[in-house]
């Protein structure tokens, strides 16, 4: 941790500086970054292994970083992965909502789902509700990001819109859950389920 610290910050502190704050040897620190990236090298991460290391960089990150910036983070790490390893997997449960337009149900839309492992869901034919939630959600992005602004570059826009859907989940107060973040309400909500089942 403290290497992966150093090692980040290194263009706004020199690495002495820190190395000597935060008790480590300069040889040691440069050790280690040769040793890593020789390993990485020499071995094909197992998935598992992979995962920890993305997670370790959302977490730096404060979950600011889409697959693009952590794969890059990855590579500056010496982790020699491809940038496909760092899309979401085919386990993680995407659910991709429409509705019933010719082409969310067109047979090659339908199999480029498929191929990602993302599951499909559209709403019932005449029933406007169940996009409701969908409405909501785009409007809200819209209206609190999205107004007015101008992207240069479609990365732009896509990165525009991860962060927002971040903080959304886990800062913006929901009226609809008394004004908690969504991850608060959920965090609530499990914490809770031991003291019901032991009631």
């Amino acid at each position: 941790m403290k290497y992966a610290f150093i090692q980040r910050h290194r263009r706004v502190w020199p690495i002495s500086v820190q190395c000597r704050v935060l008790g480590v040897s300069v040889s040691g620190y440069h050790e280690h970054f040769v040793r890593r990236a020789s390993d990485a090298q020499r071995r094909h991460l197992s998935d598992d292994a992979l995962l920890v290391h993305i997670k370790a960089i959302h977490a730096e990150t404060r979950g600011g970083y889409g697959w693009p910036r952590i794969w890059k983070e990855l590579l500056a790490r010496g982790i020699r992965v491809g940038k496909q390893r760092v899309h979401p997997s085919k386990r993680a449960g995407l659910i991709f909502h429409s509705d019933r337009g010719s082409q969310y149900a067109s047979h090659d839309f339908r199999e480029v789902l498929k191929e990602y492992g993302i599951t499909s869901s559209m709403s019932r034919r005449g029933n406007c509700w169940d996009n409701a939630c969908s409405e909501t959600l785009f409007g809200s992005l819209k209206v609190e990001r999205l107004h007015g602004q101008r992207f240069e570059t479609r990365r732009q826009a896509k990165d525009e819109t991860i962060a927002w859907l971040l903080w959304y989940n886990s800062t913006r107060l929901h009226s609809t859950l008394a004004y908690v973040s969504p991850m608060r309400f959920e965090e609530n909500w499990l914490a809770a389920q031991p003291k019901q089942a032991s009631s």
